[in-house]
Formats: C-alpha cells, structure tokens, sequence
C-alpha cells in the first residue's frame, strides 16, 4: 500500500510471518512509531532493495539503508499488504494511481 502519511516504508506483522523474518535476528529501533492506537518501537531490517520495473520492463531499485518490521503476535491484525512510505515516494516528482490497469506509476 502507497501511504503518503507514512514516513518510513514499513513490513507489517502479515508480511513480516509470510517472509519468514526473525525478528529476534535484528535490532530495535530507538525511534518509536506510531500505529492506530499504539506506538511501538519497530525492529529494523537493514540493507533494503525495492525493485520496480520502468516503462522500458527494466528493473529499477530504491536502496535504503534500512526499512521498519512489525512483529507478528497472536493479536495482530496480519494484512495483507505493507507500506511504501515516503522514504521512497519522496525521491520522485509524482505518481499516478492508474485504475483501470490497477497500476502505480512513479515519475522522475
């Protein structure tokens, strides 16, 4: 999910138990988050690559030195899908939300 009010890209709980991460492997953040109800402090995943592919079907990637987890518990919600915050949205001149072809074009 493309979330502009989100500041960080972050793995949500579902993503985080389908990918197999152990969040017992990585550190804590010292930055706390804020989710609807609660702010937690996240586990950081480092050395992160986003890959999409241009217009040309080349492959692009975002780097970023590290991006937020939330760990599973026996509570969470487990969505299906995470969050493109604005550490990458921001490093474009604009998107476009195409319905029809249920596409998200990021432009330079």
């Amino acid at each position: 999910m493309v979330d502009t009010g989100a500041t960080t890209s972050t793995i949500l709980d579902g993503d985080c138990a389908r990918l197999g991460l152990n969040c017992e492997e990585l550190e804590i953040s010292d930055v706390p988050t804020e989710t609807v109800g609660a702010k937690i402090y996240p586990y950081k995943l480092p050395d992160v690559a986003f890959i999409f592919i241009d217009t040309k079907n080349e492959l692009r990637p975002e780097i970023l030195e590290s991006i937020d987890v939330i760990e599973p518990t026996d509570e969470s919600p487990r969505p299906y899908f995470s969050i493109l915050g604005m550490d990458i949205i921001k490093r474009y001149k604009r998107f476009v939300y195409d319905y029809p072809k249920g596409e998200i074009v990021f432009k330079r």
